[in-house]
């Protein structure tokens, strides 16, 4: 029987793969600061991927466009 010690073997996960622990939290969370910080205008998810680190496609995984997410919000 062979025993490896998983702690020597490369973890894909941690090799150019990326996971936000809460990202739908995360969204609303940075989406109200935005609108407090510079109106409802200025609200767009490139720029709340932004704020939060991830790609801008990464907030479109837990809101379909803009219009869902003001209806969360």
């Amino acid at each position: 029987m062979v025993v490896y010690d998983t702690n020597l073997m490369p973890n894909p996960r941690k090799q150019g793969s990326y996971h936000h622990g809460d990202l739908r939290r995360a969204v609303i969370d940075s989406a109200l600061q935005l609108i407090a910080e510079q109106g409802i205008e200025s609200l767009t998810l490139r720029e709340i991927a932004k704020r939060v680190g991830v790609s801008r496609m990464a907030p479109y995984r837990h809101f379909e466009n803009k219009a869902v997410l003001l209806a969360v919000l």
